[in-house]
């Protein structure tokens, strides 16, 4: 999944190097919503049975450290 973030420039929604700016900036919406497409990447990528789990984590670098200590690296 890295890589296919990587390959779509979006990596950084989940290290952090892409960080939430402040709700009342003019980058906030277009951020969010980049982080919404990111967040359904990552869990149409788990089992069905376990996205009730995850599915009201609500940042994509939230729901990467949940998924990675579930899961493993």
């Amino acid at each position: 999944m890295k890589i296919a973030l990587c390959a779509k420039e979006k990596l950084g929604f989940i290290t952090g190097k892409v960080p939430k700016p402040p709700e009342n900036s003019a980058m906030y919406e277009k951020w969010r919503c980049i982080d919404c497409m990111v967040i359904s990447w990552l869990l149409n990528l788990i089992s069905k049975k376990l996205v009730e789990l995850f599915i009201c984590t609500p940042f994509a670098k939230d729901l990467w450290s949940k998924l990675e200590q579930r899961f493993g690296d």
